[in-house]
């Protein structure tokens, strides 16, 4: 008899328990999706750099909703980490730094406003290769900064690395840097095309004004 009302107690108080679990909630709770709050990556404006000529590079840094971080230099009174870019090129390669996009007012720790950078954002260099055309390199940097949401602050690390070939002709890739769709067509489609628009307009000239100086 003891042993069926134990049997029936371990059946009943597990079904209670769970009972309990759920009207909380707690059995339909799935785990919290993690949130990437920066995303880094290197970005260049060709697709194959030709020896000697140089290019633009980008750290692209991609935050998420109410995330920022901070610029090469902390303004006056803002509290902060400078974001820092620690470069490595192949041999020979040499870098230029290029002037960042200016930080704007955006809501940080606190309830309080900061100058940082939110959205996407390039930070940009120039780069001369060398070498010789048919091989191919690689191009590092280390990010460090700190990126805040409007509870806390969080420093990050990482690196971010492109392969970069090299050939004969730069082969333009504009849009990987930001380019829209009227710079990509005023840099690089234009250019290309524009020999063959002249050619065929002068064709064209020449075929009609010779209806009117040709005698009937």
């Amino acid at each position: 008899m003891k042993g069926l009302f134990a049997l029936a107690l371990s059946l009943i108080i597990p079904t209670f328990a769970l009972g309990q679990l759920d009207d909380l909630g707690l059995l339909d709770a799935k785990p919290k999706a993690k949130v990437t709050k920066v995303e880094m990556s290197l970005v260049a404006d060709v697709k194959a750099a030709a020896p000697g000529t140089p290019f633009h590079a980008a750290v692209k840094l991609v935050h998420a909703p109410e995330h920022h971080t901070y610029g090469k230099v902390l303004p006056e009174g803002v509290v902060g980490k400078a974001t820092e870019l620690t470069w490595k090129l192949p041999e020979g390669w040499t870098l230029e730094e290029l002037p960042w996009p200016a930080t704007h007012a955006t809501p940080s720790t606190g309830g309080k406003m900061s100058e940082g950078y939110d959205g996407t954002v390039y930070l940009p260099v120039k780069i001369t290769p060398a070498g010789t055309a048919g091989s191919s390199s690689e191009i590092s940097v280390k990010v460090s900064l700190l990126v805040c949401d409007p509870k806390s602050c969080l420093p990050l690390r990482n690196e971010a690395k492109l392969q970069m070939p090299l050939a004969a002709a730069a082969e333009p890739n504009l849009t990987e840097t930001g380019a829209g769709p009227v710079r990509t067509f005023l840099h690089v489609i234009l250019p290309l095309t524009l020999p063959g628009i002249v050619v065929g307009a002068f064709l064209t000239f020449v075929l009609a004004i010779g209806d009117y100086i040709t005698p009937q």
